[in-house]
């Protein structure tokens, strides 16, 4: 049998974890250690060329292609005010950031899925030399999870959100 203390801890933790889950501290926590990790340098980014790395056939299968994050996530960004340019535009411009995008997925039930996603920006550092551009991660972030296509969904968008307050330097 429980004593009254054992009890109340368990009560507390309790009410802790719906604190934390209800007002989403934890992704303001990340927030606020990617803007003091990344400083000035994911503020600075002005045009982004958004390019999804890799998605995992299984995922595919399942409808979540490469265009659908594309454009899921071009939505977003533009809609919290970051400049999304296409492949042609990133070609004519030596202002442009590269935003890799992966998102791996496994079954692991009928509906449900582990999966995690993968987001990171680079820019070009220094000059070219040759055939080789030297490249420099200005912002990084990842996320994993277990849930349905649509939770794997919104956790996709919840980077993006914490991508767009990282940029805007907000908390």
């Amino acid at each position: 049998m429980l004593s009254l203390k054992q009890i109340g801890i368990l009560l507390l933790v309790v009410i802790a974890s719906l604190v934390l889950v209800k007002t989403d501290l934890l992704t303001k926590a990340r927030v606020k250690a990617t803007n003091i990790f990344y400083g000035e340098k994911v503020r600075e980014v002005r045009n982004l060329r958004l390019v999804v790395e890799s998605v995992s056939p299984e995922l595919q299968k399942e409808g979540i292609t490469a265009a659908v994050v594309q454009e899921m996530l071009t939505s977003r960004l533009e809609t919290g005010g970051m400049k999304v340019v296409s492949e042609e535009q990133a070609q004519g411009s030596g202002d442009v950031s590269f935003l890799n995008v992966s998102l791996t997925g496994a079954r692991l039930e009928q509906k449900t899925y582990q999966y995690m996603v993968i987001m990171e920006i680079q820019q070009k550092k220094g000059h070219s030399t040759g055939l080789f551009q030297s490249n420099e991660t200005v912002w990084s972030s990842s996320r994993t999870g277990a849930g349905t296509i649509e939770q794997m969904k919104q956790d996709l968008l919840k980077e993006a959100d914490i991508l767009l307050n990282a940029h805007s330097g907000k908390a």
